[in-house]
């Protein structure tokens, strides 16, 4: 019986499964960029138990080391929040994931989960903002300023800034009129 992502999620961390999931997760990704010969990057969440756990890192760093080819096509997926809690373990994360030619994407960052200040020490390749950011954003000056501003931080670090699920069509615009990189609907 299908059951909802972030139940099967939950489950794994209860019965302490995450990291073989994301384990698994990376693998299936891995196979299918090679499979079917893509050339865009393709993003992994990854949970903060798999990114502390050090026989994940071990793997991941054989694993990228053994499919070098592909490895700046897999983008891993973490929350802002998550990594404002515990920004020296996710800095050195990145680092290592930069080490090895894959890339990082912090996800759902809006002005509440984290600053800019350690959005810029972390320096992951991609920000994926909220969608309560940019929905609304023709609207909403405010959130329109965060968003021209977003975009200069990401040009002058160079930060990929994407957003995702865009609803309403002069949101969209917006959006693309500003410049953001890439958007969801």
């Amino acid at each position: 019986e299908l059951i909802p992502i972030g139940t099967f999620v939950s489950v794994a961390e209860k019965f302490e499964k995450i990291v073989e999931l994301d384990k698994s997760v990376t693998e299936k990704v891995i196979e299918h960029i090679e499979a079917q010969h893509i050339d865009y990057a393709i993003a992994v969440n990854l949970s903060t138990r798999t990114i502390k756990n050090s026989d994940f890192r071990a793997w991941l760093a054989t694993t990228l080391q053994q499919h070098h080819a592909i490895s700046a096509q897999l983008a891993f997926s973490i929350s802002a929040y998550a990594a404002a809690k515990e920004v020296k373990v996710f800095k050195e994360f990145i680092k290592f994931i930069h080490g090895h030619g894959a890339k990082v994407i912090l996800k759902r960052f809006d002005s509440q989960s984290m600053s800019l200040e350690t959005a810029k020490i972390l320096k992951p390749d991609y920000i994926r903002l909220a969608r309560d950011v940019g929905n609304g954003v023709s609207r909403e000056p405010g959130k329109q300023a965060f968003v021209e501003t977003m975009k200069e931080v990401g040009d002058l670090l160079d930060i990929t800034i994407l957003a995702e699920n865009i609803q309403a069509d002069e949101d969209f615009a917006l959006i693309k009129t500003i410049g953001i990189t890439g958007t969801s609907r």
